[in-house]
């Protein structure tokens, strides 16, 4: 099964703070996972959704439809990378309004591959219907990816064509990352929000659902 996980945090505001994980192949049902945690988290009061990810990408549908949902939620998100996000799994990180990596972090890019069963055999029309796909899967997602970092189809085209890695730092400087966490203790208000920490420190505990 998927890593996919979450938990909401009662704060002493009455709002709450959902931290969901989500380590895992971008695949139909690990999606269809995590959007169902998140539903579940917003139903249960969430505001603040932050979404821990680490992901080796997967299937480009799934993760530009997870893209727009999330986009679309009547809270806000942030989200986080948590060691390494790589292809479509970028597109879903971009989803964050907020977003968030460790030093240690690396954002991985390459184009969209299109898959052959073995001993598939393709129509010339079907091989150039297949290529078509994935080009228009491949300019969606230079477009969410090069709006969200405000960066050009070619430069997003060419790190996709040169399999380019960002580390934490460099993806601040493309503004893909708003913030590095440092190495060692970590803040704990950058993940999981300035009134979960105030409601730790005036009663000592945090109340669980």
């Amino acid at each position: 099964m998927p890593d996919v996980g979450g938990h909401a945090r009662l704060v002493s505001s009455g709002q709450r703070t959902a931290v969901i994980r989500y380590l895992a192949p971008v695949t139909q049902e690990s999606i269809s996972e995590l959007l169902m945690t998140i539903d579940q988290r917003i139903s249960a009061g969430a505001a603040r959704i932050t979404l821990l990810i680490g992901t080796t990408g997967g299937s480009v549908f799934q993760g530009l439809c997870a893209y727009n949902y999330i986009r679309c939620l009547p809270v806000d998100v942030a989200t986080c990378n948590l060691g390494r996000i790589e292809s479509i799994g970028n597109v879903l990180y971009c989803a964050g309004r907020r977003r968030l990596a460790f030093a240690q972090s690396r954002f991985s890019f390459h184009g969209v591959r299109v898959g052959f069963a073995q001993g598939e055999s393709l129509g010339q029309q079907d091989l150039a219907s297949r290529m078509a796909r994935a080009e228009m899967d491949a300019a969606d997602v230079v477009s969410v990816i090069g709006t969200t970092c405000r960066k050009s189809p070619d430069e997003i085209r060419s790190a996709m064509d040169t399999c380019q890695i960002l580390t934490s730092e460099e993806a601040v400087q493309w503004n893909l990352v708003h913030e590095v966490l440092p190495l060692g203790p970590v803040d704990a208000s950058a993940i999981w929000g300035e009134n979960v920490v105030r409601s730790i420190q005036d009663s000592g505990a945090m109340a669980r659902e």
